[in-house]
């Protein structure tokens, strides 16, 4: 017996799809991100996001994926560690920044940690071995360093997000480099540091 072959349903094309619903949700930022928002932002019931995603949890989720790959460095180069890891703060600020709520999200405890964070951590600690650190002293310098960029990044994102805050200084690029910067000379230079 011969099958018949497929043919596209008819009516209108889907608009939802998993990347559009990120795409929606970067958009609408993690700080005001509410399934019913979604929806409005996407022209569609609420009741139908839920065909692509389990709710509001996943969807963050997803987005800190397509966070964290826009952050994973590409190869190392032959640059110093140091030079390296400053370079890699710089574009976790940058994009971090760029998803309101996010940095303040990844601050605080939660359970997601998708394959894209777990690249991202595995990748720096290589490149800090491969920069002459100790495994324990790499797995260290990653946690302080990391921690106290999530942190500033956070605590930025509240200062330039709201009305009565702290105003953002003008120079906080090069502020943040200062911070990344003083933080890196702190870190061991090899085991007998």
């Amino acid at each position: 017996m011969v099958e018949p072959a497929w043919t596209p349903k008819r009516g209108r094309p889907a608009v939802l799809s998993r990347e559009a619903i990120v795409d929606a949700a970067l958009a609408e930022g993690l700080d005001t991100l509410t399934m019913t928002a979604l929806a409005r932002r996407l022209g569609v019931v609420k009741s139908s996001l839920y065909r692509w995603v389990a709710g509001r949890e996943e969807v963050l989720g997803l987005v800190g994926d397509v966070v964290v790959e826009r952050v994973l460095p590409v190869e190392p180069g032959a640059t110093d560690w140091r030079d390296w890891f400053a370079d890699l703060a710089s574009r976790m600020r940058r994009e971090f920044l760029a998803v309101p709520g996010y940095a303040a999200r990844i601050a605080a405890p939660h359970a997601h940690h998708s394959d894209a964070h777990e690249r991202l951590l595995a990748t720096v600690r290589t490149r800090l071995e491969e920069g002459g650190l100790a495994p324990r002293e790499a797995e260290d310098t990653r946690r302080i360093v990391l921690t106290a960029v999530v942190g500033w990044v956070a605590a930025e994102s509240h200062w330039t997000g709201h009305g009565d805050a702290v105003e953002p200084r003008a120079d906080s690029d090069e502020l943040f480099d200062r911070f990344v910067r003083s933080l890196l000379r702190a870190m061991p230079a090899d085991p007998a540091a």
